[in-house]
């Protein structure tokens, strides 16, 4: 029952390090080498945030001053930033940083889980390592006569891990990190009823939910706003009553997935409103908006528009792709919007067909018509579906004279045909017109010849009158 091999590390190690390499040796994405196996793009993508958090990628992916410093230390990228952001501190301060890296290398399996009382913590180790890498900087190996403080390891520790800083989710050892991953603490371990940690040191495991903290340092959340403001974020959100339907706008001052300080907009502009709502539907998903068959079919089309004519592409049609550019294409419709009545009314389907240029919005149509005119002069309605056939449903009689399946797509993808009674109840599907004419139609024919003796049921449907009417009137 073991597997065959282990899993490759690249498929589920941090890559900050290689993303911080391939940046170092000019490579900007990794699709630009051959891999064995090759990185997991959002295990790349979280690894970029966090390299453009700590100062060292650029917006065009090559390295900044710090990137390139740290990229030359031969340091993994986290700790190469701590050490980097404490060489020009007191010495002091440059020797527990090296003693930090040593402890968060080779952590220690003892103590309560604070690391501030790891580093006053006697080891050989730790010492032997903290001795290198000062020696390797040219600075004196001298021990200061004071422990470290907190405020100072917080702030150094922020350099590396601004990912890690973790909020309180209101019970004993449960915690948020700005990442958006969920993390815990020991039970026996005081940590848990901090109201905020920043956590260097966690363990993942994929078969379970939340991720067990190591090793960590109580942190004011609050402090953000003086010690790193270049990690916080202001914007506008709603939130939603259930049961009035109505929105409370407020503004949000955030870490990440983190929430530092609310206050509540008494009476928001509409551009606030507007703001808050496009963030509010980025949280909770597509779903929330007033998606209809028609909304559902155009995107649908676009997305077999894109598959079976890649060399004339429309913009994607799937979920990922139009909650990124929400406010570009669904922000212009917002306006005056503020509850959600007001919401239910949007034109989704207009804001949706927006995307696409008036050209391409002429080709979709012609080439994924939502109609099929028959011989009657009846236009149907064709439905489509993502990797099936499109399917259209019409009364037998309306087809009579028609030889051919329909097809659609420059004849790329034919439709399949659900001929109805004269009762509107499906009597056969077909994908082939012309076989099921030239055969089991004299099955249908007898049956319905008894069941509806009023309408017409010729023996060469191929070539008989299309009619929407019964015989007498024909």
């Amino acid at each position: 029952r073991a597997a065959a091999h282990s899993e490759p590390e690249i498929c589920h190690s941090d890559l900050a390090g290689l993303v911080l390499n391939l940046a170092q040796w000019g490579c900007r994405e990794v699709s630009q080498l051959a891999w064995l196996d090759t990185p997991p793009a959002v295990a790349v993508q979280v690894a970029k945030k966090l390299l453009t958090e700590m100062g060292c990628l650029l917006p065009d992916g090559g390295l900044t001053a710090k990137g390139e410093a740290m990229a030359a230390s031969g340091t993994e990228p986290r700790l190469s930033a701590l050490w980097l952001y404490t060489l020009n501190k007191e010495p002091a301060q440059i020797y527990y940083a090296a003693r930090l890296i040593a402890a968060l290398e080779e952590p220690s399996r003892e103590g309560n889980g604070n690391l501030l009382h790891d580093l006053t913590h006697p080891s050989a180790r730790w010492d032997k390592r903290a001795h290198q890498l000062l020696q390797a900087a040219g600075l004196p190996v001298r021990k200061p006569s004071h422990d470290p403080d907190s405020g100072w390891l917080c702030r150094t520790l922020l350099q590396g891990f601004p990912d890690r800083i973790a909020g309180n989710r209101g019970r004993s050892g449960a915690f948020l990190l700005a990442n958006g991953t969920g993390a815990v603490t020991d039970e026996s371990s005081p940590l848990g009823n901090e109201p905020g940690l920043i956590a260097p040191l966690i363990l993942q495991n994929d078969q379970q939910a939340n991720a067990r903290i190591l090793k960590a340092v109580p942190f004011e959340l609050s402090q953000l706003t003086e010690i790193a403001p270049h990690l916080l974020k202001t914007e506008n959100r709603l939130t939603r009553d259930e049961n009035k339907g109505s929105w409370q706008a407020w503004q949000a001052v955030t870490c990440g997935q983190l929430i530092i300080e609310r206050k509540p907009l008494a009476a928001p502009s509409d551009e606030v409103v507007r703001d808050a709502l496009l963030s509010w539907i980025r949280e909770q998903g597509l779903s929330v908006l007033p998606f209809n068959e028609a909304c559902e079919q155009l995107l649908i089309r676009q997305q077999l528009a894109n598959d079976l004519f890649p060399e004339q592409p429309l913009p994607a049609a799937d979920n990922d792709t139009l909650l990124a550019g929400l406010g570009s294409w669904l922000s212009p419709y917002l306006t005056g919007v503020r509850n959600q009545q007001q919401l239910a009314k949007l034109d989704l389907y207009g804001a949706l067909r927006q995307r696409m240029d008036w050209s391409q919005q002429q080709w979709l149509d012609a080439q994924f018509p939502r109609h099929f005119e028959v011989p009657t002069g009846t236009r149907i309605p064709v439905e489509y579906a993502a990797g099936k056939p499109p399917v259209m449903a019409v009364r037998i009689q309306e087809m009579y004279g028609v030889r051919e399946t329909p097809v659609v797509a420059q004849g790329r993808l034919p439709v399949t045909v659900s001929l109805l009674s004269p009762a509107h109840r499906p009597i056969q599907v077909t994908a082939d017109l012309k076989a099921f004419w030239g055969g089991s139609y004299r099955e249908v024919q007898k049956e319905m010849k008894g069941r509806y003796p009023k309408h017409f049921w010729p023996d060469d449907p191929a070539n008989a009158q299309p009619t929407k009417r019964v015989k007498k009137f024909m």
